[in-house]
């Protein structure tokens, strides 16, 4: 390790150390690469990635001239498909993935697309039309919306072959988008014409409001409990938010620009971008641009898009253009300090 890089992991440490904020949010904090590939299958847009580093999304089979999932596991590349094409939404920290697959007979769509859960160990199980899931936990609990005879929707917890029901306000919608690995399910609550950020603790639920407006939606929840996702402020903007388990506050910058979340630690470590796409990371109630906290290895990217996910070791990752031929790749960026 040369000096000058010493000196600044050094600088980066002891920047960690006197502020408590994490490293990704020191000087020169990552290294970023692109997800590994095999000869035909080029992963391209990550939307999970759990502490190992192992990430999860889609990939283009150049062989099939498709698009599909992939997983990246222990240094192996993994094609996720079924009937239809696979739709790929989440991933948990053993590295089970869970999506959507069609429901062919002789080769026809035959009714709803059915919900897939790729274990970790290589093996595929089919758990039927459930609706629409959007998150799996370390226990394999999957959590999703359906819809319901009279064309409500219905957030749900698939657990092992019992499927739970998540009630909001009387006769209302609720929709479902994360769980933690508690159980605790975040998404949204219909009141009126109105939707609030939601939350579902072990089965009770939470209306948490907006931010002075009428609607809310909760996408993101942590280890600890806290939450990011959208809400309308007093003007009816929409701007995104940070929960800590007793209320909202708005992610901004320090000069004033939105972020709007896409992700979130368990060391409370959120990343998202402003409204001109600009990747963004916040800690502590300060942000950072996702290129500034790059390493030297950012110079063989054309361009990064802002991070769409963070796991609770801080790895990032999203796509870019990579190499002399400014190929589509899905990136991984590492943290040089943990």
């Amino acid at each position: 390790m040369s000096y000058p890089m010493r000196s600044a992991l050094i600088r980066a440490a002891a920047f960690v150390a006197m502020y408590g904020v994490s490293a990704a949010m020191a000087a020169s904090a990552y290294r970023v690469d692109p997800v590994l590939r095999t000869k035909d299958l080029v992963p391209v847009t990550p939307i999970a990635v759990n502490e190992k580093g192992d990430s999860a999304g889609y990939a283009s089979d150049l062989s099939e001239h498709e698009q599909c999932g992939y997983r990246v596991m222990g240094g192996k590349v993994m094609k996720l498909t079924g009937s239809g094409g696979a739709l790929i939404v989440g991933m948990n920290r053993k590295g089970d993935v869970v999506g959507t697959v069609d429901d062919l007979v002789n080769g026809l769509k035959a009714g709803m697309r059915h919900v897939v859960v790729w274990h970790a160990d290589g093996t595929r199980e089919d758990l039927g039309e459930l609706g629409a899931p959007s998150g799996i936990n370390a226990a394999g609990q999957v959590v999703g919306t359906r819809s319901t005879p009279d064309q409500k929707a219905e957030a749900f917890v698939y657990d092992h072959g019992r499927l739970t029901v998540l009630t909001g306000y009387d006769g209302e919608s609720t929709y479902a988008e994360a769980i933690n690995d508690a159980g605790w399910v975040v998404g949204g609550a219909s009141i009126g014409q109105t939707t609030h950020a939601a939350m579902w603790k072990d089965g009770v639920f939470y209306d948490l409001g907006t931010l002075g407006g009428d609607n809310g939606w909760a996408y993101g929840i942590n280890a600890r409990g806290h939450v990011i996702g959208q809400a309308d402020d007093t003007e009816g903007r929409n701007r995104g938010f940070f929960y800590d388990g007793v209320g909202m506050l708005t992610l901004q910058t320090a000069g004033g620009r939105d972020l709007l979340p896409e992700g979130i630690n368990a060391r409370d470590v959120v990343v998202g971008h402003d409204r001109s796409g600009v990747g963004l990371v916040w800690a502590n109630g300060e942000t950072r641009k996702v290129s500034h906290l790059m390493d030297g290895s950012v110079d063989d990217w054309g361009g990064l898009s802002s991070p769409s996910a963070i796991s609770d070791a801080g790895h990032l990752v999203g796509y870019g253009t990579y190499g002399k031929q400014g190929r589509l790749r899905a990136y991984i960026a590492t943290p040089l300090i943990r």
